[in-house]
């Protein structure tokens, strides 16, 4: 995992940064793989509602790169006292027809912002990683 003591702008940073590449068994995108990262999240300012930790994640599997975001919907940040944490996760490429077939993406940056979950393009970047397929480690990848 990612030490980074702290990664955060605003209301709300990240810690305890974790990936790991799953794999799909069923259904029609069997055989594909996708990526489910792991945080922690700290309020520092109160959350509105619908506010959230929002993850992009774009990454370089052979010659092709991918990129997929969504919101982390695990917690309810707004409902949270300043200072409290919640653990939270994000699946990338998880979609219907999304997904690799190798068994680990080459490198992936791993970005962190927040916004509201219902407004796709509101993100105040909160921090990046990079995901080696392996291990996480603090900011982008080279």
């Amino acid at each position: 995992a990612a030490t980074g003591a702290w990664a955060g702008a605003g209301a709300v940073g990240v810690s305890d940064v974790k990936a790991e590449v799953k794999a799909r068994t069923l259904g029609a995108d069997k055989g594909k793989n996708w990526v489910k990262v792991t945080f922690t999240a700290t309020v520092k300012e109160k959350v509105e509602k619908l506010n959230t930790v929002k993850v992009k994640i774009s990454c370089k599997v052979g010659p092709d790169t991918l990129t997929d975001d969504t919101p982390s919907l695990t917690a309810k940040l707004s409902e949270l006292d300043v200072g409290k944490t919640a653990a939270m996760d994000a699946r990338l490429f998880f979609d219907k027809g999304e997904g690799f077939t190798a068994a680990k993406p080459d490198s992936c940056t791993v970005s962190f912002g927040f916004g509201k979950s219902t407004k796709k393009d509101e993100f105040t970047a909160i921090g990046d990683y990079c995901f080696d397929g392996t291990a996480v480690a603090d900011g982008a990848c080279k």
